[in-house]
């Protein structure tokens, strides 16, 4: 495959929107939860890489970036990366040339597009097997709580083995027929059933002449075009995508996930803090989080009616307001409540 995937995959991530320096590409790679790191992804458009973990050395970062910049696809002033007209062209160049790489608009599914592929492996073994009758066999999946969440799934479509297995292959078929030959055998290359056992990671890097990191970048794509297509429908696929992304707390955090449940109680930010013995500000920072990934809370919500009126208009008046300045003018204002309005007004704009 192409040698200069890598670098043309950064490449397409920094746009001329973008405005980030090399450390916090890696964070938001890690998947770092703080809400500034979680705002910095959106802000910047980074949601394909956030919590990517790609295996991407600091010095291969370093070496890329600047290799970018020396060919004038990137700019970088005092440590912030930005996209540059040539590298638009490109990046537009590069989407033509490899069209599994579309946009990645949420931050929702990062944790679901790592795993999911784990489990359409695991759900393909198993049918295969329970239709030649085959019970003696080792589990992909050796997670025991996987393995009974894909048991009780399977038996709660209401289907024959042999129906579910014919839908499967039918969706999985028509998943793959625009994909570019290349990533069809990719992915068939690694199922496993009865009497098949699927390519080692190793073996595809080998196969497809791949590093192992960019075996992880488009297994990601692969994964989002798959959710993407099929996370809305009625279908087999969209069923699990639907139990993976419950399973993985509808790409929460454990604690976050917990304070949403509250919320959608209508329990308040200090009954939520006195009922699970968490710091306010530790509320606080859910919310932000659940903002942030979901998009299925109000910030007005969580904000006075006179203090979102008011920094609504600050903000008309200074679309670039920073909290300082919001300080200055509403003396009581929050950064809670400044940072809830800040990403509303984003997302408005865009």
């Amino acid at each position: 495959m192409d040698k200069t995937l890598l670098m043309d995959y950064i490449n397409y991530l920094i746009s001329e929107q973008t405005s980030v320096k090399m450390n916090q590409l890696i964070l938001i790679s890690a998947g770092k939860r703080t809400p500034s790191n979680l705002f910095l992804a959106e802000k910047n458009r980074l949601q394909a890489l956030f919590n990517a973990e790609y295996d991407v050395h600091l010095d291969e970062w370093e070496s890329i970036l600047h290799k970018l910049v020396e060919k004038k696809y990137l700019q970088e002033t005092e440590g912030l990366y930005t996209g540059t007209t040539q590298g638009e062209y490109r990046r537009e160049k590069f989407l033509e040339e490899n069209t599994i790489f579309t946009e990645v608009s949420s931050l929702e599914f990062s944790q679901t597009r790592k795993v999911f592929w784990g489990w359409f492996v695991f759900v393909s073994q198993v049918l295969s097997e329970i239709a030649f009758e085959n019970s003696r066999y080792i589990p992909y999946s050796s997670n025991k709580e996987e393995q009974l969440r894909v048991k009780y799934w399977l038996k709660n479509q209401g289907k024959s083995v042999r129906e579910l297995r014919k839908l499967w292959a039918e969706e999985f078929t028509a998943y793959m027929h625009d994909l570019p030959e290349v990533y069809r055998y990719l992915l068939i290359d690694q199922l496993v059933g009865f009497n098949k056992e699927g390519l080692t990671n190793r073996q595809l890097s080998e196969k497809y002449d791949l590093s192992a990191v960019e075996l992880s970048i488009v297994m990601n794509h692969l994964m989002h075009l798959m959710i993407s297509t099929h996370y809305n429908s009625d279908s087999l696929i969209g069923s699990l995508i639907k139990e993976v992304h419950q399973a993985n707390n509808n790409g929460l955090s454990q604690s976050a996930a917990v304070t949403l449940g509250l919320i959608n109680k209508k329990w308040t930010i200090k009954a939520i803090s006195a009922k699970r013995k968490i710091k306010l500000n530790t509320v606080k920072e859910h919310i932000l989080e659940i903002v942030l990934v979901t998009q299925k809370l109000q910030s007005s919500f969580f904000i006075p009616e006179e203090v979102y009126r008011d920094l609504n208009g600050l903000f008309e008046l200074n679309p670039s307001l920073s909290y300082k300045e919001a300080r200055l003018a509403l003396q009581e204002c929050e950064f809670f409540w400044y940072r809830l309005i800040e990403i509303e007004r984003m997302r408005s704009s865009k």
